[in-house]
């Protein structure tokens, strides 16, 4: 007889033409002392498989009878089975025979297809003499919770029966059911161990115990199995006993997945970020353990399997999430979006906030717009803009900006401004520089160059510093008197001051939140200064007058004149953006 499961492997190797590897032959091919027909051989590390060619000679041991095959994945194997088969073929009048083998080991690769090495030496011969097999019954039967058997592999066994039994609130046996038969060639042992998918037959058994109202739809059953291992040929037919019952489990029947649906249908990411793609299963209660998610091009979107994909680089893929035959893709589109602010924290803070908004935009039903100006009721449109924007393959930036304001704007909140900058210090007479819109806007740049405003983004998690001109309208500092520069923001009804630098003429400061900034300023006596750590310029003892615009332009923060000196120019230190005192 062959081996039907073997028979079928070694011809599969055989079409695929697989490549003679360097995988050395076994040695020492022997047969067990006390057996019947047991080929023994050194196993050969790294080998998942050995394939043994058996010889079958007269009792004389000079007439070859025949040949046969079989395999094992481990270095024994019973081969009387494969003895019997010749014997079966020949003639009757041989009852006691020779037996001789080589045997070769095999390789698999991730696909299971096997490369073997060479032959062994052919073995020593074996007196055998005919006898009717006894197959072993299966072993080591379990049943898991999601309805796969498993049984310990029987050698020689082409074939199992399979024996249901199902209770109903744990003790009412509803049904019997013996006629499974299950092919061993259909089987692919992994370490010795058979794994069969049993929901199949108990979603038909649990409908015929429906059908016939010994249980409820809908109910849970326990559900325990037992096997018998069969051998068969033309010339015989062989069968274990029963097994041991099998654990009981609780089984209510598993529902087919007919569809899934991915959402959204075009998934976007800003490079760097992730986002987990909705899944929805068809029918709702349908079955399943795992699902397979894969990316076409996984150097541009990577997918773990929780289907949470994340944007690697610019570019597109498809990703596709997969139950058995049930596969739903869908595109997505990984884009870049450039700044004009140049601290690099601060520029990868902004794009990394865009970035997160955009996202939301496009791929969520409801995102949260709370740190935008996006008003809800223009959602839709925008989400529409943004999402065409992204897939024609349109330029994202977004763009610091500062806009004049008139006083008259903030005329109402003149005396909560002031009473901000009070809490610095209760003696300031402040005066009113100027005021300013700052926004950090989002756009996108169409092929024609047209520019798309999406919106501003009024809120950051961290702070990010801005720069503004100085206005030049305001009053020239007088003589004995140092300008102290105050800025106030005012932002969803919050109005508060906050630290500021002037420097070459320019403002700056750091915030978190983004709308009006109001510049104050105060004129203090030089005496009430501390001048310590100032870049001073100190004039000569010698010094009797300054001429017109003689420092014009000066970097110094404090100059200090001689008591000597009796005349200054017109516009002797015009144009100083850092000078603070004139001492």
């Amino acid at each position: 007889m062959k081996r039907i499961f073997w028979a079928w492997i070694i011809v599969s190797l055989m079409l695929c033409g697989l490549a003679h590897a360097e995988i050395p032959a076994p040695q020492n091919p022997s047969w067990k002392a006390g057996s019947t027909a047991t080929a023994t051989w050194d196993a050969v590390e790294g080998a998942d498989y050995y394939e043994l060619t058996v010889y079958v000679y007269d009792e004389a041991g000079t007439k070859l009878l025949g040949t046969t095959t079989t395999g094992t994945s481990i270095n024994e194997v019973d081969v009387q089975l494969e003895a019997n088969t010749i014997i079966k073929q020949q003639a009757t009048e041989y009852t006691t025979v020779k037996l001789a083998y080589t045997v070769k080991a095999g390789v698999a690769d991730a696909e299971g297809n096997f490369t073997f090495g060479d032959n062994s030496a052919l073995s020593g011969l074996w007196e055998y003499t005919y006898t009717l097999i006894q197959l072993k019954a299966p072993e080591n039967i379990i049943l898991n919770e999601d309805g796969t058997a498993s049984w310990s592999y029987v050698e020689g066994a082409n074939s199992y029966s399979i024996s249901i039994n199902a209770y109903y609130k744990g003790t009412e046996n509803i049904a019997t059911y013996t006629s499974k038969y299950v092919s061993a060639g259909s089987l692919k042992p992994i370490n010795r161990t058979i794994t069969y998918d049993m929901t199949d037959t108990f979603n038909s058994l649990y409908k015929l115990g429906v059908n016939s109202g010994k249980i409820s739809k809908g109910k849970t059953v326990e559900m325990c199995i037992q096997i018998i291992s069969s051998a068969a040929s033309d010339s015989f037919y062989l069968s274990s006993g029963w097994s041991e019952w099998s654990n009981r489990i609780d089984y209510t029947p598993f529902t087919p997945v007919e569809a899934i649906t991915l959402s959204p249908a075009k998934p976007v990411l800003y490079v760097g970020n992730s986002y987990t793609l909705g899944k929805t299963i068809t029918p709702e209660d349908g079955y399943y353990t795992t699902i397979d998610w894969s990316s076409t091009n996984p150097s541009v979107v990577s997918i773990n399997s929780d289907g949470k994909i994340t944007g690697v680089a610019a570019g597109d893929a498809q990703v596709t999430a997969a139950i058995g035959d049930v596969k739903a893709t869908v595109p997505v589109k990984v884009y870049t979006i450039s700044s004009n602010i140049g601290d690099k924290d601060d520029k990868d803070h902004v794009t990394d906030s865009a970035g997160d908004i955009i996202d939301d935009i496009v791929n969520k039903e409801n995102p949260d717009l709370g740190n935008t100006d996006i008003p809800a009721e223009d959602l839709e449109d925008v989400k529409d803009q943004v999402t065409e924007g992204i897939w024609r393959g349109d330029e994202f930036f977004t763009d610091m900006k500062w806009y004049e304001e008139n006083f008259e704007k903030y005329r109402d909140n003149w005396g909560q401004i002031k009473q901000a900058a009070k809490k610095l210090n209760e003696e300031l007479d402040v005066q009113f520089a100027g005021a300013y819109n700052i926004t950090v806007e989002m756009y996108h740049k169409d092929k024609q160059g047209s520019d798309h405003k999406i919106g501003c983004i009024e809120e950051f998690e961290n702070e990010i510093t801005f720069t503004f001109d100085l206005f030049s309208s305001m009053n020239e500092v007088q003589t004995g008197y140092a300008r102290r520069y105050i800025l106030v923001r005012i932002h969803r009804n919050e109005i508060e001051a906050i630290d500021m630098e002037v420097e070459n003429g320019k403002g700056k400061a750091k915030s978190k939140g983004f709308s009006d900034f109001v510049v104050l300023y105060v004129d203090e006596p030089i005496g009430n200064a501390d001048l310590t750590g100032l870049k001073t310029l100190t004039l000569p003892g010698f010094l009797t007058e300054i001429e017109d615009e003689a420092f014009v332009g000066i970097a110094a923060e404090v100059v200090v004149i001689p008591a000597s000196c009796t005349s200054i120019g017109s516009r002797a230190f015009a144009d100083c953006p850092n000078l603070k005192y004139i001492v």
